[in-house]
């Protein structure tokens, strides 16, 4: 777990609270069925709703899974 998978991103939206959104790229570091690992330098505060976009580049046209719910 010492790389960041290649070609995979994760971008994903907190939202805290009413009005505030805030949207954040993160790399992953590792990925099964279990769920994923992320790392990033942002906090996530108790009641912050978290919805995940997994993006991988590909050469001609990316693949993309929108709106995961993240717990």
């Amino acid at each position: 777990m010492n790389e960041a998978l290649p070609d995979l991103v994760a971008h994903f939206h907190i939202k805290r609270g009413l009005f505030r959104r805030e949207r954040v790229q993160a790399a992953l570091f590792e990925l099964d069925h279990f769920g994923c690992v992320m790392k990033t330098d942002k906090i996530f505060n108790p009641g912050d709703t978290v919805i995940l976009d997994l993006v991988m580049e590909m050469p001609f046209d990316d693949i993309r899974r929108m709106e995961l719910p993240a717990w």
